[in-house]
C-alpha cells in the first residue's frame, strides 16, 4: 500500500470522512479538523510508519503530510516501504554513510 493510501485510510478512520474527501490537495481545515484531530491523525501515522513527527508546522495539506512521511520513511528500512527494494540493513548503512559524509 502506498503512503498516500495509508495516510488517507488513517484520516478517514480518525475523522470519519469519506475517502473521496481526502485528496492530496485537501487541507485539514477543509476536513474540519481541529488541533486535537490533527494530533490524533499524526499519532496514528507515527505508530503505523514507526516514525516521529516533530512538528505540525508546514503540514497544512494531506499532501504535505504524505511528503513528510515519505521523506521520513525513505531511509527507515521498513520492508513494506523500503527504498527500491533494498534490504533494511543496506538502507540503514546507506543512511549512516550519507549522514557521516554529508
Amino acid at each position: 500500500m502506498a503512503v498516500f493510501e495509508k495516510v488517507q485510510e488513517i484520516i478517514v478512520e480518525e475523522l470519519g470522512k469519506d475517502a473521496e474527501e481526502v485528496k492530496v490537495e485537501t487541507t485539514f481545515d477543509e476536513l474540519d479538523a481541529d488541533s486535537l484531530d490533527v494530533f490524533q491523525v499524526i499519532s496514528e501515522i507515527e505508530d503505523e510508519f514507526d516514525i516521529q513527527i516533530e512538528t505540525e508546522e508546514g503540514l497544512n495539506t494531506v499532501g504535505d503530510l504524505v511528503a513528510y512521511v515519505e521523506e521520513k520513511t525513505k531511509w527507515a528500512g521498513h520492508r513494506e516501504y523500503s527504498y527500491l527494494g533494498y534490504s533494511p540493513l543496506f538502507i540503514q548503512l546507506l543512511w549512516l554513510l550519507n549522514y557521516l559524509f554529508d
